[in-house]
């Protein structure tokens, strides 16, 4: 009449045993899973905007400011500043940063910003298509007594390129409408970064 009591602490037990099995496979596949994400992590385009410096008349070849104008506002920006603006026709110009320009901005006539900047192949060139491109490069500015009150993406025209460097002239022109000055009131940039895509 001696009964088994052993039997259910086997079975118990074994129970145990199955479910640490299947919670250490559960944990492999997970470990094996976040190796793999980051396996592919690493395989990313590391390129991204990037602030480029703003000295002005660079060396050839290196990036940097060429020229600063206050030109006459163009009805066909797009064709007017895809060539060199003139220091000659420009109402005021310089090629130096934290400076006065050169010549006077007449009151109560339309003006736009001009800056032609240039880019070297290390940050403007794509070496798989052989081709320079302008969605890489950027340029924004501020002006309060503009009322260019935030940094704002100007316009660009590519001018000229050739296998070490491409030149751009960016513009803001207040929506196509030009920019206006009253009489003894001073345009006053406070801000200008050139970006690019590298």
């Amino acid at each position: 009449m001696k009964r088994n009591i052993q039997s259910p602490r086997k079975s118990n037990s074994s129970w145990k045993i199955k479910g640490s099995a299947m919670i250490t496979t559960i944990v492999c596949c997970f470990v094996v899973s976040m190796v793999y994400v980051s396996i592919t992590h690493v395989g990313m385009d590391p390129r991204d905007w990037r602030a480029l410096g703003a000295d002005a008349s660079p060396g050839y070849g290196n990036c940097g400011i060429l020229n600063i104008f206050i030109y006459p506002h163009s009805a066909d920006p797009a064709t007017t500043y895809a060539s060199n603006c003139s220091e000659g026709t420009a109402y005021a110009y310089g090629n130096s940063l934290n400076s006065s320009l050169t010549g006077n901005v007449p009151f109560h006539t339309s003006f736009d910003i001009v800056l032609k900047y240039r880019f070297n192949a290390s940050v403007a060139y794509c070496e798989t298509n052989t081709t320079w491109m302008m969605s890489w490069v950027n340029y924004t500015i501020r002006s309060p007594n503009l009322a260019i009150n935030a940094n704002t993406t100007m316009q660009e025209v590519q001018v000229t390129a050739n296998s070490t460097y491409m030149e751009v002239q960016f513009y803001i022109n207040n929506a196509g409408n030009g920019y206006k000055i009253t009489h003894g009131q001073q345009v006053n940039v406070t801000h200008n970064t050139p970006y690019a895509f590298w």
